[in-house]
């Protein structure tokens, strides 16, 4: 029990609960009036009552920065598995488009061997008849036709 406050007269008391809910708001200043503190007694009451909420609030502000640090390390995480499927997405577009040529060169080669297939009818590839090694001809000096002249000439001698 807080020590025995002396009551003050009617006009007083009025004044007092003006003072007390100015001081520390309408709630608690009638709380600390009712309870028959004095204005020092309140005021430290308030006091606690504001550190305490004071901690509490900090407590709360570190949570939250706690919660907001673990979502951006999330972000951050998804960012990059994000950039690592992009590339893998990359890889796999570049493996697809290297497929589908080399299909169509598979394609093209293919028409090319039955093009060859239909000019042949299954038989053997024919050899043009001009393709015996050819003799080497020797320069002349004279003009064509008197290189015969010349040959013709030598025998005689």
């Amino acid at each position: 029990m807080p020590n025995k406050v002396e009551t003050p007269p009617a006009g007083d008391t009025r004044e007092l609960a003006k003072t007390f809910a100015k001081k520390f708001g309408n709630e608690l200043g009638f709380q600390y009036f009712s309870e028959g503190l004095t204005e020092s007694e309140a005021t430290e009451k308030a006091l606690e009552k504001a550190f305490a909420d004071s901690k509490a609030k900090d407590n709360e502000i570190a949570q939250l920065q706690a919660k907001i640090a673990a979502f951006e390390k999330d972000e951050e995480d998804k960012k990059k598995d994000e950039e690592e499927d992009d590339k893998k997405n990359d890889h796999s577009k570049e493996y697809a488009q290297l497929k589908e040529e080399f299909a169509k060169l598979q394609e093209a080669f293919k028409r090319v061997g039955q093009a060859g297939n239909a000019f042949t009818d299954g038989e053997a590839t024919p050899v043009p008849a001009d393709t015996a090694p050819k003799t080497k001809k020797e320069f002349s000096p004279l003009p064509p036709g008197m290189q015969g002249y010349t040959e013709k000439f030598l025998q005689k001698k």
